[in-house]
């Protein structure tokens, strides 16, 4: 009960009983205030599924192939989509004479047509549904902030003429709906103090033309474009550059958002684009799990259209060394109590672990995996088989296309949405101002990326133990959602990153990504947000800086589609680490372990470090140098377990990785090599293997 003086003043003795009223009523009120400031901070997720995908410049086609062949399957919750509004067409031409495609053209919007590199709006709607379909929810980046940076006259995607230079945005916005010079403050127009609230949210931030969301010319269209895209099937948007908007601009827009319109939605007439998922060479057993996917040959583009602004660029990337760990003395846990004895079967599997095999053929039961750590060809094509199978009860695509200009009905939301889930995107700069973003919606947090990237990196004063009280302790009550990741698509082009080498992880450095995002979806905070990038690293950048180069493309500059191996890698330009075993097997432990409480910490005093989540989950992450060996208190049931980060269970008797085994007592006898491909181990009671045996 909050105190009489919180909520009105005190009231003479003799009329206490009216001042209780009063009091009851006003903190009443006060909650229901405080209860409506905290809406738009449910993901909706379908079912138990907890984790969203950023599957950055995917085209329409691509991600709904996805969703259905892979996201849906593996348990993934939202996909979070690159920017569907229309954008301006930049090209950068090289010193070489090459013309490119940059990322951040996505981030130019020129109105709010559903037209982009992506693809068009019969496309987008056709994703939607089927991602749904999938129970994969849609999750939209939209650009609200702002319009184009001077980049002079131009067309767009759908063919929208603008000119920068007079703030004019044909049939969209004109000068009158910008800041203006005395609205912002400064004599450039610019953002020059980034501690000064005004020129943050009423200048032009790196130079990009800055809507005046106080006017309702500028509310009722972008209300509009979010109600479009709602009605469609969308159900939750990521808000790029919010910490440069006012907080009550953005509430007064979303407050019209509370009754989403399910008006039928006109598409565009236009051909189904033809599309294949599976535009792969033989697939040679040699490749392993681990390989990195192969660059493609691509096509030059030859020329500029003449309508493209162009740039000379400098910069010249550099790749970050990565280190060879060797093999010191081990490191054991000191306060394991002795093997607890029991009676074995003489046919179960023994304790095996990611740098061991078993002795001999003797020390595993005739009917358990024989070489269940084995990486040899074999193994390899014999994993990637269960993995396979893994994703079965796929929905076959539905190619059916709306056309002629017909009308659909969009596909209604369930039943209990209660509004999009909104989450802001923050920048290290503007923290200061995070509640203000947090009594409107949800946010992203800024410094999660580089706490876990210093950590993993070694970084000063650093070491893994430093995660204990971002994992350990109970900092969500009572707070917004925030969306966490260690990776994005600005951390890999050190947009608000003071130190690329220290405060990123890639993936570059395949290892330690993995164990970054690992330790992400193992630890109970948030709502964990993975990447699916394309190679920074294609035959451009010897002229292109990786941080300018946008998603790989063809000779006519477009996209170009996402392709897959059978062992689940893309290549074509693309990553996928959204698709690599550890990663997506992870999504599923997440899941799992639901809303289990984090215990039983563990450290070597440096980069090992091991924790339960009580009852349903255990993970043990060695980024040392030495083997770390010893007895771990899982708190699972007993029982014999599927490590998830090596393989995957193919029924109740074999898994594709190594198996543990959890002693009654919750102990398991754990060793992790950091030679090794993963060295981590992560353990869930949905990945029981002989389930006969304790």
């Amino acid at each position: 009960m909050f105190p009489l003086k919180a909520c009105g003043p005190t009231a003479p003795s003799r009329q206490w009983i009216t001042a209780l009223l009063v009091a009851t009523a006003c903190c009443l009120s006060h909650n229901v205030a405080l209860a409506a400031e905290r809406q738009f901070t449910d993901p909706g997720f379908m079912g138990d599924r907890t984790t969203i995908v950023e599957l950055f410049e995917w085209a329409w086609p691509d991600v709904a192939q996805e969703c259905e062949d892979f996201l849906g399957p593996f348990g993934y919750g939202a996909v979070q989509v690159s920017p569907p509004s229309e954008n301006a067409f930049l090209l950068y031409t090289t010193p070489g004479g090459v013309s490119v495609r940059s990322w951040y053209e996505r981030y130019e919007p020129v109105s709010y047509s559903i037209a982009s590199p992506s693809g068009d709006l019969q496309e987008f709607a056709d994703m939607v549904r089927r991602c749904n379909e999938s129970h994969v929810r849609v999750f939209v980046d939209v650009v609200l902030n702002h319009m184009t940076s001077n980049i002079g006259s131009g067309y767009g995607y759908d063919g929208t003429e603008f000119n920068s230079e007079a703030f004019a945005y044909t049939g969209v916005y004109s000068a009158k709906d910008f800041h203006s010079h005395a609205d912002c403050g400064t004599a450039s127009g610019l953002v020059e103090d980034y501690s000064n609230v005004v020129q943050v949210r009423n200048c032009k931030f790196r130079g990009r033309a800055d809507l005046n969301h106080r006017l309702e010319s500028v509310r009722s269209r972008i209300t509009g474009y979010l109600k479009q895209l709602l009605s469609l099937g969308v159900s939750g948007f990521r808000i790029d550059g919010a910490d440069y908007m006012w907080p009550r601009d953005l509430d007064a827009i979303y407050r019209r958002l509370k009754e989403p319109d399910q008006a039928k939605v006109e598409l565009f007439e236009a051909e189904p684009a033809a599309y294949r998922l599976m535009d792969t060479p033989s697939y040679s057993e040699s490749e392993t799990l681990s390989e990195t996917p192969s660059e493609e040959p691509s096509d030059t583009p030859s020329e500029t259209p003449p309508d493209a602004p162009s740039q000379t660029l400098s910069e010249t990337p550099s790749d970050a060394p990565s280190e060879t760990p060797a093999e010191t003395p081990s490191n054991t846990p000191s306060d394991a109590p002795p093997d607890t004895p029991s009676e074995t079967p003489s046919n179960t599997p023994t304790e095996t672990s990611s740098d061991t095999q078993p002795d001999s053929p003797s020390d595993t039961p005739s009917d358990a995996p024989s070489d269940a750590s084995s990486d040899t060809p074999a193994a390899t094509a014999e994993r990637t088989t269960a993995d396979t199978e893994t994703a079965t009860n796929v929905r076959k695509r539905d190619t059916t296309v709306e056309q002629g200009g017909e009308t659909v009905t969009p596909p209604r939301l369930a039943s209990n949405f209660d509004g999009p889930f909104i989450y802001h995107e923050m920048s290290t700069r503007n923290l200061r101002w995070t509640k203000e973003y947090e009594r409107i919606g949800a946010v992203t947090n800024a410094t999660f990326f580089k706490t876990y990237a210093n950590a993993l990196n070694r970084m000063r004063e650093h070491p893994l133990k430093s995660l204990r009280p971002f994992i350990m302790e109970a900092r969500d009550a009572g707070k917004a959602a925030q969306v966490v990741y260690v990776d994005s698509h600005e951390t890999q082009r050190g947009v608000d990153v003071n130190d690329t080498e220290g405060d990123v992880v890639t993936y570059r450095d395949r290892k330690r990504h993995v164990l970054a995002t690992v330790l992400m979806l193992a630890q109970p905070h948030g709502v964990p947000r993975v990447i699916s990038s394309y190679a920074l690293d294609g035959k451009f950048e010897t002229y292109v800086p990786p941080k300018l180069l946008g998603p790989p493309f063809d000779h006519m500059f477009n996209t170009r589609p996402v392709l897959m191996r059978e062992n689940f890698e893309c290549y074509n330009g693309w990553i996928c680490e959204h698709r690599w075993l550890p990663i997506r097997n992870m999504v599923h432990f997440r899941n799992w372990v639901g809303a289990a409480v984090a215990v039983n910490w563990w450290d070597d005093d440096a980069d090992a470090v091991a924790f339960a989540r009580l009852q349903r989950g255990f993970v043990l992450v060695n980024n040392g140098l030495s083997v770390v060996r010893g007895l771990f208190n899982t708190t699972l049931p007993a029982g014999y377990y599927c490590d998830v980060l090596s393989g995957s269970r193919r029924d109740t008797r074999t898994c594709s990785g190594h198996v543990v085994r959890v002693r009654p007592d919750g102990f398991a006898e754990l060793s992790v090599d950091p030679a090794a491909e993963v060295p981590a181990i992560a353990l869930h009671t949905q990945e029981r293997v002989f389930p006969d045996y304790v």
